[in-house]
């Protein structure tokens, strides 16, 4: 994918501290660049960035097999409840309620379609990231980072159990 992903897939953390660092101010509902990174925070968000990026690169989610694949796995289970209330219920009552987990099927078609639009999106804030081209917020707690993109934001941070958690977050995704 990138110079720096290693020859055999690893990723070279070292290219990670090429990208701009600098300490959140919040500003709303997002963090804004203010003063420049500390190494101490550096290194903190080095060691975040990496676990997100390995995690992105494994799973591969700028893909929508993962969307596609929860999908057809909603879609086998409302074939089962359909045959299960048809022995019980009456039609109404059956396509009352198959109306309604329709609906929530028609739900993850926009956001498979949705993903199918964003995906370069990921893709393009990963490269940025492993070939130290994005611009890092780290929050004022040293606890996680953010990494904004017009159609996606990728968040990382470490829980208080020491565990840490990756998110993509999409924007512009509506109801």
């Amino acid at each position: 994918m990138s110079s720096a992903l290693g020859e055999f897939g690893e990723l070279n953390v070292d290219s990670l501290r090429r990208n701009r660092f600098c300490m959140g101010v919040k500003r709303g509902n997002e963090y804004q660049c203010g003063d420049e990174a500390n190494k101490n925070t550096i290194d903190k968000a080095v060691e975040l960035l990496g676990e997100a990026v390995r995690r992105i690169l494994r799973w591969r989610v700028w893909d929508s097999w993962w969307v596609v694949k929860w999908m057809d796995e909603r879609l086998m289970a409302r074939d089962r409840l359909e045959t299960q209330l048809r022995e019980k219920y009456s039609d109404d009552v059956v396509n009352d309620l198959l109306g309604m987990v329709d609906k929530f099927i028609s739900y993850n078609e926009d956001f498979w379609r949705y993903w199918q639009t964003v995906d370069s999106d990921v893709k393009e804030l990963i490269r940025d990231i492993v070939d130290g081209k994005a611009e890092i917020i780290t929050w004022s707690n040293e606890g996680g980072v953010s990494v904004y993109r017009e159609r996606i934001t990728l968040e990382t941070h470490r829980t208080s159990t020491g565990g840490i958690t990756v998110q993509l977050k999409p924007k512009g995704l509506e109801a």
